[in-house]
Parts: C-alpha cells; structure tokens; sequence
C-alpha cells in the first residue's frame, strides 16, 4: 500500500513541478525582459525573486508551501505592471486551492484504497489459517480413532494426549 501511495505522490510532485516550472519560465522572462528596457530603478529585488529560472521556481514554491510570503514577490513584480501581480496571484490560487487540495484527495484515497488491500489480505490469511487448523484436527482425530469407527471417546483420547504430535498441536 505504501509502494501505490507513492506512486501517486510521485506523479503529483511532478505535476507540480511542471507547472511551477512554466510559470517559473514566464516571470523569468517578463522579468528579465523588464531588466534589460530600463524600466526599474530597484532591479535587486527583481533579479533575487525572478531573475533566472532556477531563482524564479523557488520563490514559487517558497510561495506556495509557506516559506515566502506572497506580499515580497508580489512587490517585485509590481514593478513591471500591476497585471503580473494579478498572474502570480492566480498562479498561488490555482495552485494551493486546486492542484495541492487534488493532491491530497488522491494521496488520502490511494493510501485508503491500499488500506483496504491489506484488510483484505489480512481476512484472507485468516481464513486460510482456520481452513489448515481445520485440517490438521482432522487429520489428528481420525489417526486418535484406533478402532476406525469415526467416533473418538474420551479413553482413546486420553490415551493419544500424550503424543508429542498432540501435544504440539494444542499448544
């Protein structure tokens, strides 16, 4: 069950990272293309919150996961235009309220469905159990029928309780 939950986190972490790392492309590029018109006098902040892709994908996911606050990079691209504020506000919209709230639907479920699994395997272990321990009493108790009359008293018993095979058997 761990192994299939997994399975899922991979598969969410890389949707994930696809798409911190397309958003990651467009405010590095509106970014660096405001650097190199001119259009800002603080290109410090700028370039340390969007100024390459690397740099730009981890204030995105700092932003995302607690490690930033939205207020600072949305102060950097305020400098460019107003409208990229409104994007990286839909970026951390869509990505906490739909893709991260998806992901832990799907991680909850598949741990939940994998659960189930091991229950199952569990009643089916049981069962198995309960059908050799049937067995073996069987088998005990035709061997402890000395006279072969498929009935065993309470002598015939007593006599065979000291088998060692007995023994173990009701140990």
């Amino acid at each position: 069950s761990i192994v299939n939950t997994l399975k899922s986190l991979f598969w969410a972490m890389l949707l994930l990272a696809l798409i911190m790392y397309v958003f990651g492309i467009l405010f590095t590029d509106v970014s660096n293309n405001h650097i190199i018109e001119g259009g800002t006098d603080d290109i410090a902040k700028l370039e340390s919150y969007f100024g390459s892709l690397h740099v730009s994908v981890h204030t995105l996911f700092m932003s995302i996961s607690g490690g930033l606050t939205w207020m600072d990079a949305t102060l950097a691209l305020a400098q460019i235009s107003w409208i990229w504020v409104y994007v990286f506000s839909c970026y951390i919209a869509f990505s906490v309220f739909a893709v991260l709230n998806v992901m832990t639907g799907v991680f909850c479920q598949s741990a939940i469905k994998g659960a189930e699994r091991d229950q199952e395997m569990v009643v089916q272990s049981l069962i198995m159990d309960k059908h050799q321990l049937k067995t073996s009493l069987g088998k005990l108790f035709q061997k402890m029928d000395d006279d072969q009359s498929g009935k065993l008293t309470l002598a015939q018993f007593e006599k065979h309780f000291q088998d060692e095979e007995v023994r173990v058997l009701f140990e």
